[in-house]
């Protein structure tokens, strides 16, 4: 059975006078305006705004951004990595610092994101070792993708030293940096198809390079919220095979302290529109219900959601 928002919860959400606050009710962080992260946000408010609340998907530099966005109380949602959930859970790095998010809340999971390594067509590079000594982009500091990269530097023992550039341009950028011969490969943490990686297709012949199979078993053994992943052949021109990698569930968190109300809001936002979240990115085509209150979920699931998932397994 499927929760509704009770006409209760629905005056929580609106001001005395009957009508929609100035300021956003439900505020989400998302991504790049270019990633899945934003389509997600944008289906979700499209969603709100029709029915109970004021709602802004504001774009981001991404998880780790977002993360502290919503530590600080700037947002109540924000859609991040796995792997970055489960540092903020825990407190480990980048996240070590500022320490362990008390209150930090899960509330759905969705797509997988895959780690992509995209590079010029005609390239020596094969696999992710082969980065080394390249001219890398990894993003901006900040993204989901800078800190996966981050990672598998320290997973590998390498620095930033031991390549020749690490740029960190942000996805807007791909196509520049790779067309234009600054970089020799781009790195990407993404759902696919992604618009960036399009663009930077049409503009000059590029190819995805694999992870490499022994290290995406080594990976994902030893770090469960890293899980295999697949580019489909085909989904771009430029991926006439499947490509191996590793990847994330992109997972939509909250706090403790955010209001039963929203919660169901945007969970009922999400899930009676299960359809048009799949119609709005073929990322999304594979949306399981049946998996989106699990996958990739470390931090506690807020007692709204917790209720809203049994009420919809009865």
């Amino acid at each position: 059975m499927r929760r509704r928002l009770s006409a209760a919860a629905v005056a929580c959400l609106i001001t005395a006078g009957g009508a929609a606050h100035a300021d956003p009710d439900v505020r989400i962080a998302t991504g790049d305006e270019q990633g899945v992260y934003h389509v997600i946000g944008q289906a979700i408010c499209a969603h709100l705004d029709r029915t109970v609340a004021n709602c802004s998907a504001e774009s981001s530099a991404g998880s780790a951004a977002n993360i502290e966005r919503l530590r600080s109380e700037e947002v109540d949602f924000a859609l991040v990595q796995a792997d970055l959930q489960f540092a903020a859970a825990t407190g480990l790095p980048p996240f070590k610092e500022a320490g362990k998010f008390e209150g930090l809340s899960s509330v759905a999971s969705f797509h997988a994101e895959a780690f992509t390594i995209i590079a010029p067509e005609r390239t020596e590079i094969r696999r992710f070792t082969d980065l080394r000594d390249k001219r890398v982009n990894a993003d901006e500091p900040g993204s989901g993708t800078r800190r996966t990269f981050d990672f598998l530097l320290d997973w590998k023992e390498w620095t930033t030293s031991d390549f020749s550039t690490v740029a960190e341009f942000p996805p807007s950028a791909i196509e520049q940096m790779l067309c234009g011969g600054r970089v020799d490969a781009s790195v990407y943490v993404v759902g696919h198809p992604n618009r960036a990686v399009r663009e930077a297709i049409d503009d000059c012949p590029i190819t995805f390079v694999p992870f490499g199979e022994e290290e995406i078993r080594t990976l994902t053994v030893a770090f469960p919220y890293f899980i295999p992943v697949v580019i489909p052949a085909g989904t771009y021109p430029a991926v006439p095979e499947d490509v191996p990698t590793f990847g994330v569930p992109a997972t939509l968190l909250t706090r403790a302290d955010v209001s039963d109300a929203r919660v169901r809001a945007v969970l009922g936002a999400i899930y009676d529109n299960l359809d048009e979240l799949r119609r709005g990115h073929a990322a999304l085509a594979g949306l399981d219900p049946e998996r989106m209150h699990s996958a990739g979920l470390y931090a506690p699931l807020h007692p709204a959601a917790k209720a809203f998932y049994l009420d919809r397994d009865r």
